[in-house]
């Protein structure tokens, strides 16, 4: 992809005008290295490195930082750099690399003990995150943010979560953030101006990014969060392993999902929904159909027969351009599909759902909610308005927390699986966690078989028997 030619485009608006064909400004920005100056009280918690950028975590009086110090990069090779990029900006990223380094090779100054630095700042250069590239790389993080210009960009750290937001090293002032938000936009593909003043998308390497530009909507003026993809994505003996989830309550999800149940993922903000529900679904076999549907893509299933389906904003206010989660909902439904997944419920969309689980298919779905009974309750109140007889046909209710545990930090547990009973909003709690044991429970196979409404209703309804029943689970 011929990046910078894309990136440096004149954006132009009625009340404003950002400068991206101005190179020298991003060149400048991303080649002068982030660099640590020690204070005589530093200290030094955690140090690793992420490629050649060492990253330390500091404690500075009463506050734990983030401190990215990257390899020097000499003046004059800088300037050579430079003087590349410029003539041959309209080439790919591969012929760029190539004229760098030959003109580096010709250089009167020996480049050759900083050939190891150049080829990191060539990475940076071409990847457009700008001095985002250190933190994205780092497998440690979870999510960056800046509210504003002239404050520091922020972390959440997966190692350090009990601090929550860490502070960096790295402060941009309003040019560079507005610069940086619009790269971002780009790397999303998605269109940002005073008049489109905020977006929100996938970038192709897979990490998700909110942005705003300007003070259209944000007082303080640009800003953004960008949510990392996981360098590896987790699976269900993963989230096993670390307690998120019992092997018990696992083979009992596994169980119930080869009858093509309704289940409802729940949970507040970044309690792992979206994590566990892609886990599950890698428990379905290859030989079924999985349609899914999301606003932002974030679901990467495994399956030959996967049908990714995600909605559309209106194109350049043209009447009606949208397609909402909704109208893909419908639309899925004669797609043939044996599985139906939307990656987050927030309206009327789940009246489709509930019907396709009524059709026979396998539903899944997350919503945010701060308990299984209040999910149950907003699924009957507007915009939802699910009818109560049609809200009986859901089999499972996963509720996912998140706690702080000392020594641990933040943990994501699954707090609850409960099954709604057809009286009510009367539930069944099958499983549940018990914080001060961090353990699950019921934590056997008969207590689990003797509970559980679901397990009975397959043992009435399917010709098995409970023998049949614990065999399986227990396999």
């Amino acid at each position: 992809m011929k990046f910078f030619k894309k990136l440096f485009l004149r954006i132009r608006n009625e009340t404003n005008t950002y400068k991206l064909n101005r190179i020298d400004f991003y060149l400048e920005n991303v080649l002068r290295p982030i660099e640590y100056t020690p204070l005589p009280n530093d200290e030094i918690i955690l140090e690793y490195g992420v490629e050649l950028a060492s990253i330390k975590i500091v404690r500075r009086q009463n506050k734990i930082l983030y401190i990215v110090n990257e390899p020097p990069l000499p003046e004059n090779i800088r300037d050579i750099i430079i003087k590349v990029v410029h003539k041959y900006i309209k080439d790919s990223n591969e012929n760029i690399i190539d004229k760098i380094l030959t003109e580096l090779h010709k250089d009167d100054e020996d480049a050759s003990e900083f050939m190891y630095a150049v080829e990191y700042y060539i990475n940076k250069l071409l990847s457009g995150y700008g001095v985002l590239y250190p933190l994205v790389n780092d497998d440690y993080i979870e999510e960056i943010s800046c509210e504003a210009p002239n404050i520091p960009v922020a972390v959440y750290h997966s190692l350090l979560s009990e601090y929550k937001w860490l502070n960096t090293n790295i402060v941009l002032d309003q040019l560079s953030l507005d610069n940086l938000v619009l790269m971002l936009s780009k790397k999303a593909g998605k269109y940002l101006s005073m008049a489109f003043p905020y977006a929100e998308g996938l970038t192709e390497e897979g990490h998700r990014v909110a942005i705003t530009l300007g003070r259209e909507i944000s007082y303080r003026g640009s800003s953004f969060v960008l949510r990392r993809k996981p360098s590896r994505i987790l699976t269900i003996t993963d989230l096993i392993k670390n307690n998120t989830i019992s092997i018990l309550e696992a083979a009992y999800i596994m169980y119930v999902l080869e009858y093509n149940p309704f289940i409802i993922i729940t949970g507040s903000v970044a309690t792992g929904k979206t994590t566990l529900l892609r886990a599950l679904l890698t428990l379905l076999p290859d030989n079924i159909k999985i349609i899914t549907i999301e606003d932002t893509p974030e679901l990467q299933l495994p399956h030959t027969h996967w049908d990714p389906l995600v909605t559309r904003k209106m194109l350049g206010g043209l009447f009606n351009t949208k397609i909402d989660v909704y109208d893909l909902a419908k639309f899925a439904l004669r797609r043939r599909g044996d599985y139906l997944i939307i990656g987050e419920v927030r309206g009327e969309e789940a009246r489709v759902l509930a019907q396709a689980s009524v059709l026979g298919y396998g539903v899944l779905t997350t919503f945010h909610a701060d308990s299984v009974q209040s999910a149950l309750s907003r699924l009957t109140l507007p915009p939802i308005s699910l009818d109560e007889r049609v809200k009986s046909n859901i089999w499972l209710v996963i509720h996912l927390r998140r706690a702080y545990q000392r020594g641990q930090g933040y943990i994501r547990r699954v707090n609850e699986i409960s099954e709604p009973l057809n009286t009510g909003s009367s539930l069944n709690r099958v499983f549940f966690w018990d914080e001060n044991e961090d353990k699950h429970y019921p934590d056997n196979l008969d207590t689990l078989i003797e509970n559980s409404v679901i397990l009975k209703r397959i043992l009435g309804n399917r010709g098995t028997n409970k023998g049949r029943i614990r065999e399986e689970l227990e396999r």
